[in-house]
């Protein structure tokens, strides 16, 4: 059952993500095709600038667009009409989350590759492109990973925010988003204070706030050190919304 309702999520996110992802693809071959054109007419020059803003644009957008239409769609499926029809299948709402779950972390995903593709295109010749992250690999995979994290977790803030905000009887929308922000600010007071703490005990990981590092210290090794952290914070605040998530659905959902 879990595989059909992942089905039917990642058809419902990914119709308008299309456009955005067609919108993308679109001004990165363009953006190529007018940089191939060898000509210092001002036409050319700004086809090429402007297709290249809008892709890089676009791409930032997909990934809010995939964030937004998550909360709307969970908050339709669980609490709005659909959610009537939803809760006379046969499926168990740790089903219905967990769907909802893997559907984010994939259209996350692609979405993320997508936008850090188009990125590398349009800037700089390909060659140069590839040589920088071959050199920087192990970096450009950290902060890859740490910012893909970052968007899983802000889209389970959201859900959460949803699912408590939905408790109350008055101003769902307005608590839910209260709720959602609450939590994201909440959990990132909570990094910068570990980070503080963590700083003042290790002197080489003060860079973080621009602090000055004792000369002897291993920056390199104490970014690689940093992203590590982040990666595995983000990990378990998303494990610990997700529990909350699963804990407050079992005690029953009221429908708008």
């Amino acid at each position: 059952m879990l595989g059909k309702l992942l089905k039917y999520d990642l058809r419902a996110i990914y119709k308008p993500l299309s456009i955005f992802y067609g919108i993308v693809i679109g001004c990165t071959l363009l953006t190529q095709l007018f940089a191939t054109i060898n000509s210092d007419s001002f036409f050319i020059i700004f086809c090429k600038e402007f297709f290249k803003g809008a892709a890089i644009g676009f791409s930032i957008g997909a990934i809010i667009n995939n964030a937004m239409n998550i909360w709307a769609y969970f908050r339709q499926n669980l609490y709005g009409d659909r959610g009537y029809l939803m809760h006379t299948l046969p499926i168990s709402r740790n089903t219905l989350l967990a769907s909802k779950f893997i559907t984010a972390t994939i259209t996350s995903f692609t979405t993320i590759a997508l936008g850090i593709a188009c990125v590398l295109i349009v800037n700089g010749s390909t060659s140069e492109t590839l040589t920088i992250i071959r050199d920087n690999f192990v970096t450009s995979l950290q902060i890859a990973l740490v910012f893909y994290l970052e968007i899983i977790f802000v889209i389970q803030c959201g859900i959460s925010g949803t699912i408590i905000g939905h408790r109350f009887n008055y101003n769902k929308i307005a608590l839910s988003i209260a709720f959602g922000f609450g939590f994201f600010i909440i959990f990132n007071v909570i990094t910068t204070a570990i980070l503080l703490f963590w700083g003042y005990a290790d002197p080489s990981m003060a860079w973080i706030f621009g602090s000055v590092v004792p000369p002897n210290a291993n920056i390199e090794d104490a970014m690689h050190t940093a992203f590590n952290f982040a990666s595995v914070i983000y990990i378990v605040y998303i494990a610990g919304l997700y529990a909350l998530n699963t804990h407050l659905l079992k005690q029953g959902i009221d429908l708008d």
